[in-house]
């Protein structure tokens, strides 16, 4: 309950001060996404993009995408794609787990302890879209240029998730020995009772068959398929603009 009574009196405050909430202007964003009033939103999400606080990427991203589905904007969107990009190569200075700051029994139990730090698919379309707008003004040798960083971007998205996992691990490892000594107590291990009952050919058919989830081979980044990690639709551009431009492509496709 007073969880609850501080989070009304915050957004009493916020209403009070005329702050629109975050889900707000995203819902907004949607709804104008959605029927067509591609610029509904666009001096909002500059102001909010402007303020250059932790949100910056995600607030510039969308002002970004508003410019590129606007006809006869994409200068902008390109400018702004740049300001984003521009935040991704800042956040590449550290892991996403290593901007947690909370030790690593917070990344397991809160997903908000991470600030929006971009990367995978939102780094790859920053790519697309920038490679769509310049198609659109004409120029086919910076559209190339952002195609073949879009590919690269997939290539790296796999390798990249490895190492923050790595490092995810060991700093839970740290933590958990350092949580067992000041409270002086001992945390389970419970590998020995998992693996005990998926040994079990019966339940572990049925588990696998239920869930979709093999503890043998899922989570396992070795055994991941391509489409797991590689996005099909940014493949399937850069396979088209390659192929009609002379460079082959069909890897891609």
């Amino acid at each position: 309950m007073k969880l609850k009574s501080i989070a009304l009196a915050a957004l009493a405050c916020a209403c009070m001060a005329g702050c629109r909430t975050t889900e707000e202007v995203l819902r907004d964003y949607e709804v104008n996404l959605s029927t067509g009033n591609y610029g509904g939103s666009t001096e909002e999400l500059l102001e909010l993009a402007d303020e250059k606080d932790g949100s910056e990427l995600l607030w510039r991203l969308m002002a970004a995408s508003t410019f590129h589905f606007t006809n006869a904007r994409e200068a902008d969107a390109i400018r702004h794609f740049d300001l984003a990009e521009a935040v991704l190569q800042k956040n590449d200075q550290m892991s996403v787990f290593a901007q947690g700051g909370e030790g690593a029994f917070a990344m397991l139990t809160n997903d908000r302890v991470f600030s929006y730090d971009g990367g995978g698919l939102d780094r790859v379309f920053t790519c697309v879209y920038r490679g769509i707008d310049f198609l659109c003004t004409g120029d086919r040798d910076n559209a190339r240029v952002e195609f073949n960083r879009a590919a690269q971007y997939q290539r790296n998205w796999l390798y990249d998730r490895r190492k923050d996992i790595d490092a995810a691990a060991k700093k839970l490892s740290a933590d958990s020995a350092a949580y067992q000594k000041e409270k002086k107590t001992k945390v389970a291990d419970p590998s020995g009772s998992v693996n005990k009952a998926m040994a079990d050919a019966s339940f572990g058919a049925q588990f696998r068959a239920k869930t979709g989830f093999d503890p043998a081979t899922s989570g396992r980044l070795d055994a991941l398929p391509q489409s797991a990690y590689v996005n099909a639709y940014a493949a399937h551009l850069a396979g088209v603009f390659r192929w009609v431009n002379g460079d082959n492509g069909l890897d891609d496709l």
